[in-house]
């Protein structure tokens, strides 16, 4: 969605007309392909959830299950080792498993009560807000002991921390010629330029700001043929229960920086009218440019900015 009535991307589109032709399929003499029953029968949604934390002093911790841990987990490692999917993991192809070793499923956080699964998200609810340029998300998260509670509670219940919350499909079909059935659903995750700050793209800096990763997301988005989403959020607020059963059940609200209003490429400093304009494209102060020089500039900068040059050329 958007605030300028603009169309949806040809991608989309597209990938409307595939899924159409995939729903269809088996209604004529030509019977439904092998790939064709897989996508309609096993087709399913996923959700990751990545933080931002970084701990720089491991002994300011004083929860003492992490503690133990050591320097094992300083800087954004404990982030890259409790990645909220499918359970945790760090990595699609390490997936947990087992009640034993270094990446068992079972037993994250002790024994004491006997053999607990791992901690995970539950569900997310994504929900739009003012056409389109705010999102909102409430994710329900499950930890079954003290230990797990206190991983989710460094890397996770921090209010204005940044997080990234992926959700796409499991496998969709490209919108190809050949319109082959796509089975790796969550290749399309960013989570390793998050957790790595590496930009994926051509984009000239290497350096991976906001606005680069807020493109990062849309291009991603674009090439999945929409079967991809994220959102680059701040956590808002959470609340958590303890269950009889020695569980947790923890609710973690999201809010995203609006995207669009995020894409106007004017950085105002607080010294008012002579503040510089933050673009790699323009010079000197805002107060030396006219309104027209300033949509010129911005031309190229956004889609705002291309929608008031076209307004502008009348094109």
């Amino acid at each position: 969605m958007n605030i300028l009535g603009e169309g949806f991307p040809e991608e989309i589109i597209n990938q409307v007309s595939k899924r159409q032709k995939i729903y269809g399929s088996g209604y004529t003499s030509i019977p439904r392909t092998p790939d064709e029953i897989v996508y309609l029968n096993a087709n399913t949604s996923w959700v990751k959830l990545v933080s931002s934390v970084n701990i720089d002093n491991p002994k300011i911790i004083q929860d003492q299950s992490l503690s133990v841990l050591g320097d094992s987990i300083k800087g954004n490692a404990l982030a890259k080792k409790f990645v909220l999917f499918n359970g945790v993991n760090e990595t699609p192809s390490n997936q947990r498993s087992g009640i034993s070793g270094n990446n068992n499923a079972y037993g994250i956080g002790g024994t004491e009560f006997g053999l607990r699964p791992m901690m995970g998200i539950k569900s997310a609810d994504i929900k739009h807000e003012n056409r389109g340029s705010i999102r909102r998300a409430s994710v329900q998260i499950k930890a079954f002991n003290k230990a797990q509670f206190d991983i989710i509670d460094v890397l996770y219940l921090r209010l204005g921390f940044n997080v990234l919350l992926e959700w796409g499909h499991s496998m969709y079909y490209n919108n190809g010629a050949d319109g082959t059935l796509q089975k790796d659903g969550i290749g399309s995750s960013l989570a390793d330029n998050f957790l790595n700050g590496t930009r994926k793209g051509p984009y000239k800096s290497d350096v991976v700001t906001y606005d680069i990763f807020l493109d990062m997301i849309k291009q991603q988005r674009l090439e999945s043929n929409g079967n991809y989403d994220a959102m680059f959020a701040k956590v808002s607020n959470f609340h958590w229960s303890f269950l009889p059963d020695g569980s947790y059940d923890i609710t973690l609200d999201l809010v995203s920086v609006g995207d669009i209003v995020e894409s106007f490429k004017i950085n105002l400093l607080t010294n008012g009218p002579t503040a510089n304009i933050n673009v790699t494209t323009g010079t000197g102060s805002i107060s030396d440019k006219t309104p027209t020089e300033i949509i010129d500039l911005y031309a190229n900068q956004s889609s705002i900015g291309q929608y008031f040059y076209s307004l502008k050329t009348g094109n």
